[in-house]
C-alpha cells in the first residue's frame, strides 16, 4: 500500500480532497499526546482511480499534524522564491532615454518569474535636466526619461493551492471496501501507519550497534537474536 507525497501524480490526486466529501477520521493515536505533540487527527476523501490499465482506490489523507510542518515548509519556499525573484532584477537598469527601450525592458523582467512570485513592471516619466552648463536668464533645459520599476508579487492561486494540499497524502490500495477482507479509509489508514512500527522494528535489527560483535560474538548468537526479535515484534505489533 505505498503513499504519494510528491511530483505530478500527488498533484494529480491532491484535487480528490477538494471535489470529494470529506470524512472525518479524528485521531487513531491509542496513546494520549502531549501539550507539544497533540497527536495527529485525520480526514479522508476517496476516488477510484485508473493507473497503468488497472484500477485503484486513492484515499487522500489530510493530517493536520503534516499541515503544521508542511505550513512552515512553504513559508520558508515563499521567502527562498521571492529573493531568487529579486536577485534575478538586481541588475536591471532602472533609466532610459527612450521609452521602447523602457517598454521592452519592462517586457523582459515582466516575463521573469520564480515558483510562487512573478513581477509586476511599471514606467514612469520624468523630466531631468539636461547637461551641460544651465542658462542665466531661464530656466534648465530638462529631457523626458523614463524610470523602470516593479514590485515582487506572489502567485496568489499557486499559493492557495499548495496550502490546501499542505498536510495531505495518498494511499493507492487494490483492497476492496465492502466484503471479508474489506477496509475502509479509517482501517486502511490505521493498517497503513501500522507499517512504521514494523519498519522501525527492522530498523533496530539492522542497527550495527546490535548486531557488531560487541554484543554478538558468533553466529550462533546472531542466529538466536534473528529468530527470538521478530517474534517480540510480532506480539508488540500485531497488526503487523
Amino acid at each position: 500500500m505505498p503513499a504519494l507525497r510528491d511530483g505530478q501524480t500527488y498533484s494529480r490526486f491532491t484535487g480528490i480532497l477538494r471535489r470529494h466529501l470529506q470524512t472525518e477520521i479524528g485521531r487513531l493515536a491509542e496513546t494520549p499526546g502531549s501539550k507539544n505533540r497533540p497527536g495527529a487527527s485525520y480526514k479522508a476523501s476517496e476516488t477510484t482511480v485508473l493507473l497503468h490499465g488497472k484500477s485503484y482506490r486513492a484515499v487522500v489523507v489530510h493530517s493536520d499534524s503534516h499541515d503544521k510542518r508542511r505550513q512552515k515548509k512553504l513559508d520558508k519556499d515563499l521567502r527562498t522564491s521571492e529573493k531568487e525573484l529579486e536577485a534575478a532584477v538586481a541588475k536591471v537598469t532602472t533609466v532610459y532615454h527612450c521609452e521602447a527601450d523602457a517598454q521592452e525592458a519592462a517586457k523582459k523582467i515582466g516575463s521573469v518569474s520564480a515558483k510562487f512570485h512573478h513581477i509586476e513592471p511599471q514606467i514612469t516619466p520624468f523630466q531631468a535636466r539636461r547637461r551641460g552648463r544651465p542658462p542665466k536668464n531661464r530656466p534648465a533645459d530638462t529631457q523626458t526619461k523614463y524610470e523602470l520599476s516593479w514590485e515582487v508579487r506572489e502567485k496568489v492561486d499557486a499559493i492557495a493551492a499548495r496550502r490546501k494540499e499542505a498536510g495531505c497524502f495518498v494511499l493507492i490500495s487494490n483492497i476492496p471496501v465492502d466484503g471479508e477482507d474489506g477496509l475502509i479509509a479509517k482501517e486502511l489508514l490505521r493498517v497503513y501507519k501500522g507499517q512504521y512500527g514494523v519498519e522501525s522494528d527492522f530498523a533496530f535489527l539492522k542497527d550495527p550497534l546490535i548486531v557488531n560483535d560487541t554484543f554478538l560474538k558468533s553466529p550462533h548468537r546472531i542466529d538466536a537474536l534473528g529468530m527470538i526479535s521478530p517474534s517480540e515484534f510480532k506480539e508488540n505489533n500485531p497488526i503487523s
